[in-house]
């Protein structure tokens, strides 16, 4: 069994990428929105993850850990759409195995 078979979930990464546009000779940012599928898993928290983010109101609600591949890089300024709803990244862990990096473990919040 590989990793890529426990990933059962989809989810959407949504980033924005800064554009500038000049209008009159004058710099102006405009924002495009990226919106990138990915195989994940999503799980609840176990004890232990409670332990790591137990500063976090109403955690057992708000919070949920994410696994990708580590190809997939997802950044503290990007969401995660999953369910109908987005959450935002409040921590990474990069789970190694002896050959190198196995699979990304992040932490992701509910934003309301």
């Amino acid at each position: 069994m590989v990793i890529q078979d426990l990933f059962c979930n989809s989810a959407t990464i949504i980033s924005r990428k800064a554009n500038t546009v000049y209008e009159d000779g004058i710099s102006k940012k405009v924002y495009e929105q990226i919106e990138t599928p990915i195989k994940c898993r999503i799980s609840n928290l176990n004890y232990k993850d409670l332990q790591l983010v137990k500063w976090v109101d109403d955690v057992a609600v708000k919070i949920q850990k994410l696994f990708t591949l580590p190809s997939v890089d997802i950044k503290a300024t990007d969401y995660i759409a999953f369910w109908g709803e987005r959450y935002q990244v409040i921590t990474k862990y990069a789970a190694q195995d002896a050959n190198g990096v196995h699979h990304n473990k992040y932490f992701i919040k509910l934003v309301e």
